[in-house]
């Protein structure tokens, strides 16, 4: 439950709103961080989030580990 909560507390507060295109906003901060944070602006390239596959990644790793018996 409380990691379907983050997930939804995130996507509602996060950057990444729905409105919002990833690359836009990874363009947007590699513009603003070039001179002062030229590392900052580097991986602002490799940024851009796909919230509906890390929820399912993450929700599949959540599920795996219910069904596992408990080690001794």
């Amino acid at each position: 439950m409380g990691f379907v909560m983050g997930i939804a507390q995130s996507e509602l507060a996060g950057p990444l709103t729905p409105e919002s295109d990833p690359k836009g906003e990874a363009a947007r901060v590699r513009t603003v961080a070039s001179d002062a944070n030229p590392t900052l602006a580097a991986l602002a390239t490799t940024a851009g989030a796909d919230a509906y596959r890390e929820f399912e990644e993450g929700l599949t790793l959540i599920l795996a580990g219910l069904g596992r018996e408990p080690s001794a």
